[in-house]
């Protein structure tokens, strides 16, 4: 399982760098969880929150099925996630 932490505090430099400049992104914004089960995003408490594919995350994880996402943080950063499916064994 991966996670990758999405936010102007992000550990990602290059995730961090390319949201410092949006209003309304917070330090710790959403996190992109990678599992064997699935790829899922949840805000993890940000103050503007965050919509997926025109839906608000709320407080629960969204599973995001294969395909282009579009991930809104704040009021004004969009992030396009593209999901690809996983080879089956």
């Amino acid at each position: 399982m991966a996670v990758v932490a999405i936010g102007r505090d992000s550990s990602d430099a290059r995730i961090a760098d390319g949201l410092a400049s949006y209003d309304g992104v917070s330090r710790q914004h959403a996190e992109l969880t990678v599992a064997d089960t699935g790829v899922v995003l949840a805000d993890v408490g940000s103050v503007n929150g965050t919509v997926v594919d025109g839906r608000p995350a709320g407080n629960r994880p969204v599973p995001l099925d294969p395909g282009l996402h579009e991930v809104r943080l704040g009021r004004a950063a969009v992030l396009t996630i593209d999901v690809i499916a996983g080879e089956e064994s």
